[in-house]
């Protein structure tokens, strides 16, 4: 996996930022969906940082109900990281164990304090 990420993580990261300044140039909003933000060392991209957390099972719960595995879940919800270090990394931190309405207005008020 490390090998992999290693090929890969890079050109990700180098599409990502070319994504970034596209949508900056032609003065449209982007919202980057990035699991692996902190895999890739929580690079600075410009863009605040939201963290969306819930409990493992429910991630494995998510993750099932989208076609993946048990096993398949299992892993990839294990391989999130949650921890302090990333919470302090995010600019904001929402409880993803909430309804999506008392999320989405929890991040609507984290971007109008902004």
């Amino acid at each position: 996996m490390r090998a992999l990420n290693r090929l890969v993580h890079p050109r990700f990261l180098a599409a990502l930022r070319k994504e970034i300044r596209k949508a900056r140039l032609s003065g449209r909003a982007l919202v980057a969906d990035v699991p692996v933000y902190y895999e890739l060392g929580a690079p600075n991209l410009g863009l605040p940082v939201v963290l969306v957390q819930a409990p493992l099972k429910l991630r494995v719960a998510r993750l099932k109900a989208a076609g993946l595995t048990a096993r398949r879940a299992a892993l990839r919800a294990r391989s999130l990281r949650f921890g302090p270090a990333e919470r302090a990394q995010a600019d904001c931190v929402i409880d993803g164990s909430r309804t999506p309405a008392r999320s989405w207005a929890d991040l609507q008020r984290f971007l109008r304090a902004a």
